[in-house]
């Protein structure tokens, strides 16, 4: 397909259209869908919403990930979740090609005037505004992702479907699913925390996952529903991994793990500061799937996988160094080894 988009992709992201050039055209998706035994994959779409959500600074990847997700998810309802003070010519061109499918739909929101650490408030701002229009769609599920990624496996909905309806036992009460969530910045070291990158479930899970508060420049708190660790603890959070707990369990409004917030403070379970609380807690609300099985692909620094896995200097760099687990991401088998001493421990809970 042939695009008009006004804008030509940053030098960065020209750099990955370049080195992948096989993904980013629609060969690949036409070669991948003929080496599918039984023809052509189509996703099992209906009651499904795909919100894309963040700024238009990378055009390009966000045409390229719609005119994949038409193709192959053909009953999504596609929701694009943006700025209203993006660049005019985009919205034009957006809004227009919108106007051919209705199954596409082009959302602008007004930004805050205090965007919060790490950009959370515009995060919870276009993602709520994109789930409360999934749920006036009907949608039962939702999907969010951000602006700066793409899905390029075929099935990528339907495996996270599919995830979702076989991990039924053991759920926090207060959802009806779990969460699906990516290895790709889900830490071991960062305690009950997981990745902003993209995240899948129930819509009504989702609405709870994020109906949060906005932050301001001058009152930035929560609560956190942690006690301190006890004696009777047999695996507290101690020595260097503290630091990284102040930025999981701190009473600030900013990224991951005030995202997570919501559900922690709803399921209904008083954590400690306990390596085994973070496992029980990603165990019962989240499931944690390997990315590249998805095919995300995040060429936001010039990678189409994690960066810190190939660059010096992360922000995060010299606490993770020093923590238990430095900046290992948690793989779908470490989760499911989670998932198995949550069933082990519900066991002993519930015994006679």
């Amino acid at each position: 397909m042939q695009s008009n988009m006004p804008y030509d992709i940053e030098a960065h992201f020209q750099r990955e259209f370049e080195v992948n050039s096989k993904l980013y055209t629609w060969e690949c998706v036409d070669n991948q869908i003929d080496s599918i035994i039984g023809g052509n994959y189509i996703n099992s779409s209906e009651n499904q919403g795909i919100i894309i959500q963040g700024g238009l600074d990378y055009p390009k990847l966000i045409e390229f990930s719609i005119q994949r997700y038409v193709k192959c998810c053909p009953n999504a309802q596609i929701i694009l979740s943006t700025w209203s003070d993006s660049q005019n010519e985009l919205i034009v061109y957006f809004a227009n090609w919108f106007k051919t499918n209705s199954n596409l739909h082009l959302l602008l929101n007004n930004k805050p005037e205090y965007f919060g650490g790490a950009n959370t408030n515009l995060q919870i701002i276009s993602t709520r505004s994109g789930i409360e229009y999934a749920k006036g769609c009907g949608c039962k599920f939702v999907l969010k992702h951000r602006t700066d990624m793409i899905f390029s496996d075929l099935r990528f909905l339907d495996t996270l479907s599919r995830l979702n309806n076989q991990f039924k036992e053991h759920v926090a009460e207060s959802q009806i699913g779990r969460i699906i969530v990516g290895s790709t910045g889900t830490f071991k070291s960062r305690p009950f925390s997981v990745s902003d990158f993209f995240s899948y479930g129930h819509v009504e899970d989702m609405d709870l996952m994020w109906q949060l508060d906005l932050s301001s420049s001058d009152e930035d708190k929560r609560n956190v529903d942690l006690k301190p660790p006890s004696l009777k603890d047999k695996n507290p959070i101690k020595g260097p991994d503290v630091k990284l707990l102040k930025w999981s369990a701190s009473d600030s409004k900013v990224g991951e793990s005030y995202i997570c917030s919501n559900l922690l403070k709803k399921s209904n379970y008083t954590y400690s500061h306990s390596w085994k609380d973070s496992r029980l807690f990603l165990a019962s609300c989240f499931l944690i799937f390997d990315a590249h099985s998805l095919g995300l692909v995040w060429p936001k620094y010039g990678m189409t996988t994690s960066y810190y896995k190939y660059k010096s200097g992360h922000a995060w760099g010299d606490d993770f160094a020093k923590s238990t687990y430095g900046m290992q991401e948690i793989s779908f088998v470490d989760w499911l080894d989670y998932y198995f001493e949550l069933k082990e421990e519900n066991k002993v809970t519930h015994a006679d």
